[in-house]
Formats: C-alpha cells, sequence, structure tokens
C-alpha cells in the first residue's frame, strides 16, 4: 500500500514539473515574439509546427522583424493600408515571413510578395533592398489585370542625373508608357560614376531606383589638374587656329563664286546689248 502512495506522489510530481516546464517554454515564445523576431531564426522559426496557427493570431503591426545585426535598416512600406497580405523572404521562391511595417532588417536583398485588397489588381512579387541609411522607403503599386503597358519611372539620386534607355529610340521621360518586358538603363551625372543596369518592367515593379556614386576626389583633381595644365591648353589653341583657318578659307572661296557670278552676268549682260545694237541700226 505505501508503495503504491509514494509511486502515486512521484506520479504527480512529475505531471507537476511537466506542466511547469510547459509553462516556461510557452512563457519563454511569448517573450520571444514581444522582443522581437530576429531575422537571422526565420528559417528555423518556419519549421516549428503550429506556428503559422500562431503567427495568424497576431494582429497587424503588433509584432516587427527585427535583426540583432549591427548593419541593419527599417523597411517602410508607404502605401500599407493597400494591402491584404504581405511577406519577405531571403530568396526568391523560399517561403516567406508575414511583414509587418518598419520592419527592422539586415543589411541585403529581399524579396518581396504583396497581395492588394482589390481583386481587381494583381498581387506582385519584386526585390527590396535594405541599407543601413535610415528608413527605405518602398511604395508598391498594384494594377489592374490584363494590361500590357506600363510607366516607367527611373527615381535618380541626385535627381538632376540623366537618364537614358539604350535599347530604344524616343528620349525616355518620367512615366512614360512602354510595354512589358526588359530595358537597358543608363543614368550618368556630372561628377558622378555612370551606371548602367537592366529592368524588367511589368506589374511586380515599374519604378526603379538608382544611387549614382561621386568619382573620387583624387580622380576629379588630377582631371582638373590635366585640364589646367599648359600643355592641355596647346592642342586648344592649335585646333582653334586650324578651325579660324577653315573658316577663312571657305569666306575667300564663298566671295570668288560671288565675283565670277557678277562677272558672268555682266558680260552677259554686255553681249545682250550688243547684239540688240547691230539688230536696231542694221
Amino acid at each position: 500500500m505505501h508503495k503504491f502512495i509514494s509511486s502515486f506522489c512521484v506520479l504527480l510530481l512529475m505531471c507537476a514539473f511537466s506542466n511547469a516546464t510547459h509553462a516556461d517554454i510557452k512563457k519563454t515564445i511569448k517573450n520571444k515574439f514581444k522582443d522581437g523576431i530576429f531575422e537571422e531564426f526565420t528559417g528555423v522559426f518556419t519549421k516549428i509546427p503550429g506556428l503559422k496557427q500562431m503567427t495568424e493570431k497576431i494582429k497587424e503591426n503588433e509584432y516587427q522583424l527585427i535583426s540583432a545585426r549591427k548593419k541593419r535598416g527599417v523597411l517602410e512600406i508607404i502605401n500599407m493600408k493597400d494591402i491584404e497580405s504581405i511577406t519577405l523572404s531571403r530568396e526568391r521562391y523560399a517561403n516567406g515571413f508575414k511583414l509587418n511595417n518598419n520592419a527592422i532588417l539586415a543589411m541585403g536583398t529581399y524579396w518581396l510578395k504583396a497581395t492588394p485588397k482589390d481583386n481587381k489588381k494583381q498581387a506582385i512579387k519584386r526585390k527590396v533592398i535594405v541599407s543601413n541609411r535610415g528608413k527605405n522607403q518602398v511604395e508598391l503599386k498594384f494594377w489592374k489585370k490584363g494590361l500590357k503597358v506600363y510607366p516607367l519611372e527611373i527615381i535618380t539620386i541626385p535627381a538632376s542625373a540623366r537618364v537614358r534607355i539604350v535599347n530604344i529610340i524616343p528620349k525616355y521621360k518620367f512615366g512614360m508608357p512602354l510595354k512589358q518586358g526588359k530595358y537597358r538603363v543608363e543614368v550618368s551625372n556630372k561628377g558622378y560614376k555612370t551606371r548602367k543596369f537592366d529592368v524588367m518592367l511589368n506589374h511586380n515593379q515599374s519604378n526603379f531606383t538608382s544611387k549614382l556614386d561621386p568619382v573620387s576626389d583624387k580622380i576629379s583633381k588630377a582631371l582638373s589638374e590635366i585640364a589646367q595644365s599648359p600643355e592641355a591648353e596647346k592642342p586648344e589653341k592649335e585646333n582653334s587656329a586650324l578651325m579660324d583657318a577653315f573658316w577663312w578659307s571657305v569666306l575667300i572661296g564663298v566671295i570668288l563664286v560671288l565675283l565670277w557670278l557678277v562677272y558672268s552676268f555682266i558680260k552677259s549682260l554686255l553681249q545682250w546689248l550688243k547684239r540688240a545694237w547691230r539688230s536696231i541700226f542694221n
């Protein structure tokens, strides 16, 4: 009898300890979610059974994706109110994690998938780049289904940069309508390195940002010294002298042609008068 009572007490203690352990684990997980979901471990979290049901219960904007890395930035979706659901992942075809606005992420490139609230518009999948320079604002534009032409918007930094689409004839204008497809873009500006890159214009993305890197001080200084050196001025003087000689030659040639025309006209006029005189008095 005593053995039975002892065994029963031990069993009760084990159950109590198990419940306490389960409660501690549950509390730890809850605290982790409150403190923030670390981006580096999202791949592990997505494999935990029941996590999908847990994340579905999280209210919008209640938690943020947070990175513990020093080099990190904030991803802000400008038109979050137009989005029904949005996920973020490191790889294009990976299962994304639910994204909330103003998420703090490690620097790098991410794949973003978003579904609009308007059923008549298309869902999008596109790249976003996060840097550690404050907020990284992204505006997601949703287009109606069936469109074949989209406005191409190239946002440049600095804003005065020149944009050229290499593989089309028309001159680029901000928001110009083009057929969906791949385009080669060239962005240039004085004092900055020229940048060339390809863009895929379709319903996923129609606005692109290009930031130019300034030319290093050493290179710009060397170029300015070369331009101001006496040796650099000699060819310009020689070229100007050649151009002056050319234009003087052209001017003299034009004058000679005009003189010949006047001479020919006077000669013809005298011959005509001579014939007229003979016909009258003969």
